[in-house]
């Protein structure tokens, strides 16, 4: 329950931040364009695009963490049935 809101949570700001990436550099590149230089422009969608850019691989290296444990906790669960599997098999031989 309490990785599942973690996941609800992450893939909202993931979310948000891709949107920025994709609209917010665009509008920021549009907008430095016409007010100033090609450089400030280009050099201010760059900022947007490297810190957001961050920001997304950090959500997403969280998102894959949260299901790399998650498949660990059924792998977990599985081997401990087959092991009390195995003493109720035991238990029934003798």
């Amino acid at each position: 329950m309490r990785l599942e809101k973690i996941k609800r949570f992450l893939h909202f700001f993931s979310g948000i931040a891709w949107a920025i990436l994709t609209f917010g550099s665009f509008f920021i590149f549009s907008f430095t364009i016409v007010n100033s230089s090609f450089f400030v422009a280009f050099f201010a969608t760059f900022l947007v695009l490297f810190f957001f850019g961050l920001i997304v691989l950090f959500i997403e290296f969280f998102k894959l963490q949260i299901v790399q444990y998650e498949k660990y906790e059924e792998l977990l669960k599985s081997s401990e049935n087959r092991d009390n599997d195995k003493i109720v098999l035991s238990i029934k031989k003798v």
